[in-house]
């Protein structure tokens, strides 16, 4: 019995105590200043034209999964949109947009994230405004 408990308490205490690293998933909240407030609550697919180069046609991987049309999604919701340029890539995966709605920090601040950029974009424009 004493064996078991002390077998129970190794494994527990060495899920929790973990090391930070930044390819944890990122479940924070989402920056979302890319999103004018009453967008917040508007279907992925209504506010969809601020990214560029990102079309409504085609399909859609969305957390690994590919639709045919754009599926019931929040802006709000979405933390990673990247645009499936290179035709390895498009054979890869089959879609024209990639969204994901859980990412780790590491995906959360690549260059390919073009909510990153838009985000970017936001803050330059409003230092430059005051």
């Amino acid at each position: 019995m004493k064996k078991k408990f002390l077998a129970i308490c190794i494994i527990y205490s060495s899920l929790c105590f973990s090391q930070s690293n930044d390819n944890e998933l990122n479940m924070d909240p989402v920056n979302t200043s890319w999103l004018e407030p009453h967008e917040m609550h508007l279907e992925l697919k209504d506010v969809l034209r601020k990214v560029p180069g990102a079309s409504r046609a085609g399909d859609w991987e969305v957390d690994g999964i590919t639709y045919q049309s754009p599926p019931v999604i929040y802006a709000s919701q979405v933390k990673y949109i990247e645009r499936v340029t290179s035709f390895v890539q498009a054979s890869n995966c089959r879609c024209n947009l990639i969204v994901k709605t859980i990412v780790t920090n590491k995906e959360l601040k690549s260059r390919k994230n073009e909510l990153n950029r838009l985000n970017q974009r936001n803050k330059k424009r409003k230092k430059n405004k005051k």
